[in-house]
């Protein structure tokens, strides 16, 4: 018997039972794993199985809540039998506990919008995982164990930290291809007329 393994023997591979870890760790690692993939320095996730990629569809997402107008978008999206990805900003997720529920209750997705929807592009690594950290916990709080899996960068400004970030807690990064720019008009048949002349499936 000895400290260490003589160099002659080569890398050696050891496989751990999933069984015998099974309560230990705080996700379906196996699962976790089979699934995911790296490319381009990030992390990304297969199609829920619910959905059916053979039909044409747009991924709908709403940033900067949750606020006082995300309990009517909850109730359009219930009315129509259709699910969205909110991208919630960390310090107010506790100041809309019920919403936060009502979310995950209705089977959408929370995405983070970071803590404070601040530049990312102008932190360094650290700051970066602090304002992701913060939003992760502040859901799962709320939400009795929700945890993200992804985010939706301010601005859309992805940058090596951000995406290092990402990678260590397990995120993918989410950005979009059809802006609405609605927070610029504040006018809905602007923004319809904008959705309607751009949107095609998988938008």
């Amino acid at each position: 018997a000895g400290t260490g393994t003589p160099e002659s023997f080569g890398m050696h591979q050891i496989t751990v039972p999933y069984q015998s870890l099974k309560g230990t760790l705080t996700v379906d690692t196996a699962k976790a794993e089979s699934q995911t993939v790296i490319r381009d320095n990030c992390l990304y996730y297969p199609i829920n199985p619910d959905i059916d990629p053979t039909k044409p569809m747009v991924a709908l997402t709403f940033d900067d809540g949750p606020g006082p107008a995300t309990e009517r978008i909850l109730k359009v999206l219930r009315d129509n039998h259709c699910h969205a990805t909110f991208c919630v900003v960390g310090s107010r997720v506790e100041l809309y506990p019920s919403l936060m529920k009502m979310m995950v209750e209705d089977g959408n997705e929370i995405c983070s919008h970071t803590w404070s929807h601040k530049r990312l592009d102008k932190m360094n690594e650290a700051a970066v995982t602090k304002q992701l950290q913060q939003t992760i916990d502040a859901v799962e709080r709320v939400t009795g164990g929700y945890r993200l899996t992804s985010l939706r960068p301010p601005y859309g400004l992805v940058t090596k930290n951000v995406k290092n970030a990402c990678i260590n807690l397990g995120m993918t990064v989410y950005t979009w291809s059809l802006d609405t720019d609605d927070w610029i008009s504040e006018n809905p048949d602007k923004v319809m007329k904008k959705v309607q002349g751009s949107v095609e499936n998988g938008s």
